[in-house]
């Protein structure tokens, strides 16, 4: 089941204004690859983002924020902005039930956790759209990962990019 646009607007607001005063940039850190549609959310979105033109986005469908060079781009990030709020937008594999979902948290996102790679945590928000189900091998995941259905994948996106637009 897809969230409503309406529970999305709900719930991003609410963990915005949780950092109200705290930070001086939302910074949108949208990881991916278009490569592997159930991987493509992050960077579907971090598209949308920059085509609307007024936000600061990492991560695009031309230029794919992965594993591999996230800490660069935090690098810079922290050298460019004072205190940039991190938003995490990314792709999640799930229970089940969970499948559609989109999950905002004010926890950090543990990237590498789905292929079992080395893990670290980015992010003060995290916007993560379950988009397969979790499987108990890093190779079935990736399987799930591949053959999930773009038509899932562009719901979740328009839901996503039309709620952060109107809460921005």
């Amino acid at each position: 089941m897809i969230d409503s646009k309406n529970k999305f607007v709900n719930e991003f607001r609410r963990e915005i204004i949780k950092t109200k005063n705290k930070f001086s940039n939302y910074i949108f850190l949208c990881i991916g690859t278009d490569k592997i549609v159930g991987d493509s959310f992050g960077p579907l979105v971090g598209q949308s983002l920059f085509k609307i033109n007024k936000f600061d986005v990492i991560g695009t469908v031309e230029k794919n924020l992965t594993y591999d060079n996230i800490e660069e781009n935090l690098n810079t990030i922290y050298k460019k902005y004072e205190k940039p709020c991190i938003i995490v937008v990314d792709s999640a594999v799930s229970h089940e039930k969970n499948l559609g979902r989109i999950i905002i948290t004010n926890r950090k996102t543990e990237l590498g956790k789905s292929l079992e790679k080395e893990k670290f945590k980015i992010g003060d928000i995290s916007i993560k759209a379950v988009v397969a189900k979790k499987q108990d091998t890093p190779l079935k995941n990736y399987e799930e990962l591949i053959n999930t259905p773009n038509k899932l994948i562009k719901k979740m996106v328009g839901v996503t990019v039309k709620g952060i637009n109107k809460v921005l």
